[in-house]
């Protein structure tokens, strides 16, 4: 699997080829927020508002994911989107988007977002890639969905 900066032709592609199970949580996340958006112009937004990376089996986009700035400074809210890729190659996926969480680290010490209610394997995935879920669900528009978080790993300067 290569891991390359997205370009607005993968998000298109994601867009095409998106996961029902994606499709179906970015539209009851429009209809939480009260947003009237389709799934393809989320993705489509989604891309143009952060620095994202794409995840490649050979010439299929297999995901797509990134971290938007958080009106809290040092916060990430992080994302991913798949096509049924992500569900068949799941181990690949989940050593990609490990690099990619690297990669984020290095610009927001925590990473964070909130997961629809019912998604338990999802929940399980999240943790084996290091989140840390929370055990109350959020509350607003959102009401019912889990946070998951991540904290930059800090280790002890070495000496020369």
């Amino acid at each position: 699997m290569r891991v390359a900066p997205s370009t607005a032709y993968d998000a298109r592609e994601l867009a095409t080829f998106l996961r029902a199970s994606d499709r179906a949580e970015l539209a009851e996340n429009a209809r939480r927020l009260g947003t009237v958006k389709f799934p393809c112009d989320l993705v489509q937004e989604s891309f143009r508002k952060s620095l994202s990376w794409t995840l490649w089996r050979g010439d299929d986009v297999v995901g797509m994911g990134g971290a938007s700035e958080s009106p809290k400074p040092g916060i990430g809210i992080i994302w991913f989107l798949g096509t049924d890729l992500a569900d068949t190659h799941w181990r690949d996926m989940t050593r990609a988007c490990r690099a990619v969480m690297r990669m984020e680290h290095e610009r927001f010490p925590i990473l964070m977002n909130v997961a629809p209610p019912g998604s338990d394997a999802r929940l399980r995935w999240l943790s084996h890639l290091g989140f840390d879920i929370g055990k109350t669900e959020a509350n607003g528009p959102l009401n019912g969905y889990v946070a998951f978080w991540s904290r930059r790993c800090c280790t002890a300067p070495t000496g020369d």
